[in-house]
């Protein structure tokens, strides 16, 4: 009698058991990570707000339509491979196989790809830019490290090339189908192994390829995959609740741009005249203060609305943004706000933790003209008839200063160019044979600075024209502004990060929106500039301050008198440092063994010397304790906002260190 499969053993394989133990798998394999999203931004304690349920539907919903197709086809292909009935460990074995191969695909595709443009893009900017043979490794450097995001996300080159869902959909695809090919002949050469191995030579056996029988066993499972397949793309492209009347917003933030640079600040040079006339349209505010002297915590502050020793993100190496902690984009989010955002360097983007809340968040470690390109291609994409929240960070001010030709010569000769690299730091200027500051190099990288921001002020253009040409610009928010100064051998200093005089600390602060303010206008109060702009974003769209916030809105300092004060810190210099000012003094303290130091403060007249140059502590040592008691000691001990140990440590590549270093943050 021949062998026949009994009808027990081929129950629990039967076809709606089997595949649907594989799908029900599937379906509960996205729920982790997508839980784990929802509960990393506290958004159960929020009571699952708006943006927790589509940060869950978006996660969950990316993960589950791969896996749902991924798992049809390692059925099919079990079912086919089997002489016997599949079983759930074939399935599980080969459905291992095409995963492993399909990352190691995938990422040669990617390094393949991204190596390939890189060098395309150095030929490019080579050519097109005349630069000579022997900078060729430091311009692909540049590239490279423009790159490098791709490599770590391979996903990112998907977006990094602004490609249609479609089109991913087809890359992946392909990958996917080679993917299962080359998969499909390791599944076969290991049978033949296997089987050589138990001594039944290398010629494989004949198969049955024929499906098991239908079975209504495990029909229930494919009825509980209703709810995950029914319910997940419609939350994933939640329909947004009706903004009309609500006014877009727009946050620039130049890098590095001192405000006595900019020409309604009182320039020397013509450096700024697309900011000069956006601040024709709306309010000035003339003695802004930046809450840190350097990138990263000025922008996490910007982005909450919460000082340094708040947010606890201030060192290079130090802790990403916690994601317990709200950003303004993501308060926006809530109420239905399209967010994007286009970061040029590693302390904007999400390295640190800066995507948090952006539904579009693009880094690029560029020039300010792939930076706007980026942003017009994401005001292209956005409904122009509904609100939205564009982010646009710029770098180029930031030292080194390598503008291009047609803006350098307006105030840089060849001659002139060819004595200096472009780098500002005591390497390049102030050496050990040369004595004092060079005042002749430092002049000629002075006006290099002031170059790049004649640059990055005419790529800006471009935005805001594109800006004025959506409806809504009459309703529109604009808020530009920076987030430190850079000395230019000021107290002997030289770049930022290690000094809290005015010019690292003195930034511009530009806000436009004409329904509160129709005219130009000049406001003199002494504001915090960083942390003032996440309160200001909220109050124009309407949606209520969080008590956690510390700033104010810009729109409730109408007049200097009634101005408070206004803080600054620095965890970059050898000891830290803590700065208060108000309409009476600016004091500025180093802290030792975990408290001030008074002993070893500046002070000055704030009124009188703005520019900070009179030190009078000697002479005030009563005004020097008052302050350092009353204003500096109790900012200096707040507690962080969210406890250090839920955020993440900083994961910086041998590329990012290199940069790091390149720019100074890092020896």
């Amino acid at each position: 009698m021949p062998h026949a499969e009994s009808p027990r053993s081929l129950r629990p394989y039967a076809w709606s058991s089997l595949q649907g133990t594989i799908l029900m798998i599937v379906a509960l394999i996205p729920l982790f990570p997508a839980a784990t999203a929802v509960w990393q931004n506290a958004y159960f304690a929020q009571g699952l707000s708006r943006t927790g349920v589509q940060v869950f539907a978006d996660v969950y919903f990316d993960l589950f339509v791969p896996l749902l197709v991924a798992s049809q086809i390692y059925f099919a292909v079990a079912v086919l491979a089997s002489r016997r009935v599949a079983d759930v460990r074939r399935a599980a074995a080969f459905a291992g196989l095409v995963a492993m191969v399909f990352a190691a695909v995938h990422q040669l595709t990617v390094l393949f790809l991204t190596d390939m443009v890189s060098e395309n893009v150095v030929d490019f900017q080579v050519g097109i830019h005349d630069v000579p043979e022997f900078l060729r490794d430091r311009v692909g450097e540049r590239v490279t490290e423009m790159f490098e995001p791709m490599r770590r996300s391979p996903m990112a080159l998907y977006s990094a090339y602004s490609m249609t869902v479609g089109a991913r959909v087809g890359v992946v695809a392909t990958f996917f189908g080679v993917s299962l090919l080359l998969a499909a002949l390791l599944w076969w050469l290991g049978g033949l192994v296997w089987r050589k191995s138990k001594g039944r030579g290398w010629r494989a056996s004949r198969r049955q390829f024929r499906l098991p029988k239908m079975s209504l066993r495990g029909a229930w499972q494919f009825a509980a995959l209703a709810i995950p397949i029914l319910t997940a793309q419609p939350l994933a492209s939640y329909t947004q609740p009706d903004l009309t009347g609500r006014p877009s917003i727009v946050l620039v933030s130049i890098d590095t741009l001192r405000a006595d640079h900019v020409g309604l600040y009182g320039a020397e040079r013509d450096t700024t005249p697309a900011i000069d006339d956006l601040a024709e349209s709306g309010m000035a505010f003339t003695r802004a203060v930046s809450q840190s002297n350097w990138t990263l915590p000025s922008h996490v502050s910007m982005l909450t609305g919460l000082y340094p020793v708040q947010h606890a993100c201030t060192a290079v190496q130090g802790l990403q943004m916690s994601p317990r902690l709200m950003t303004v984009a993501e308060y926006l989010r809530n109420e239905g706000y399209p967010t994007y955002a286009v970061g040029a360097s590693q302390f904007v983007s999400p390295i640190y933790g800066l995507d948090q809340g952006f539904e579009t968040f693009v880094y690029r470690q560029s020039t300010a003209d792939v930076v706007i390109d980026q942003a017009l291609e994401l005001v292209k994409s956005a409904d122009e008839n509904r609100p939205m929240f564009l982010f646009v960070h710029l770098f180029d001010p930031h030292d080194p200063y390598r503008p291009p030709e047609d803006y350098r010569k307006l105030y840089v000769s060849d001659e002139e160019y060819s004595r200096v690299d472009g780098h500002l730091d005591h390497a390049q200027i102030n050496t050990a044979d040369s004595g004092p500051v060079d005042r002749d190099r430092l002049d000629i990288l002075e006006r290099l600075y002031d170059a790049e921001i004649r640059f990055a002020d005419a790529e800006l253009q471009r935005l805001f024209t594109a800006l004025e040409d959506r409806p809504d610009w009459d309703n529109t928010l604009v808020i530009l502004t920076s987030d430190h100064g850079e000395s230019f051998g000021e107290h002997g200093v030289l770049c930022h990060g290690t000094s809290l005089y005015t010019a690292e600390t003195h930034v511009p602060l530009v806000v436009v929106y004409p329904p509160r303010w129709p005219k130009a206008g000049r406001n003199d109060a002494l504001v915090e500039a960083s942390v003032s702009v996440a309160p200001t974003i909220l109050d124009v769209a309407g949606i209520p301050q969080p008590e956690v916030m510390e700033g104010r809105s810009l729109f409730t300092v109408t007049a200097p008198e009634k101005a408070p004060g206004a803080h600054s810190e620095s965890h970059l210099s050898l000891l830290p440092m803590f700065s208060y000012q108000d309409g009476e003094w600016k004091i500025i303290a180093p802290v030792s063994g975990g408290d001030l130091l008074p002993d070893q403060a500046h002070l000055f007249d704030e009124p009188e010397d703005w520019v900070n140059e009179n030190d009078l502590a000697d002479r005030e040592p009563k005004v020097v304790e008052t302050y350092v008691d009353e204003q500096l000691r109790p900012y200096s001990q707040r507690p962080p906002v969210v406890s250090a140990t839920k955020g993440s440590r900083v994961v910086l590549t041998d590329t990012d260190i290199q940069k790091l270093k390149a720019l100074g943050y890092l020896q």
